[in-house]
């Protein structure tokens, strides 16, 4: 017979690398939420048959549905349009430059834009479209319905 005193029974499974694991996961969905480029100024472009295909090293125009302006990630005034421009293509002046201007936007401020696009010398400016079928998008990122109102 056994009279030794029982003893408080430990778990037999480490807990401290699961622990691990479980922190190791939130930081890593952490931070690929939060890589998704954002433009400064919301706009959902235009429908069209074709989709553009941007890439890195492309200079992008955004034109809000307000009349706001980013220039290559940064929120620009009018008046700064053109020092942004130069200072965006002083290295490379053979990006591709791209505007990717509200669907809702006034289409005079379009032209207005495109006009001073070419005052500053820019001779190609390619816009950005998205796919006919694609559903709307939301200033928050969320799809909707096709006849859903935001």
């Amino acid at each position: 017979m056994d009279f030794h005193t029982p003893r408080a029974r430990r778990s037999e499974e480490p807990v401290l690398p699961l622990v691990n694991i479980v922190f190791l996961l939130l930081i890593f969905f952490m931070l690929a939420g939060s890589l998704a480029a954002q433009d400064p100024v919301p706009a959902e472009p235009p429908r069209s048959s074709v989709e553009a295909q941007l890439s890195d090293r492309d200079l992008v125009i955004v034109l809000g549905a307000d009349g706001a302006l980013a220039v290559d990630g940064a929120a620009a005034a009018r008046a700064e349009l053109s020092p942004a421009l130069e200072a965006a293509l002083r290295d490379r002046p053979d990006r591709a430059v791209w505007l990717k201007a509200d669907a809702n936007a006034d289409s005079l401020d379009v032209i207005v834009l495109l006009e001073a696009l070419q005052d500053t010398g820019l001779e190609r400016v390619q816009l950005v479209t998205r796919m006919r079928d694609e559903p709307p998008v939301v200033s928050g990122g969320a799809p909707q319905g096709e006849g859903a109102t935001p």
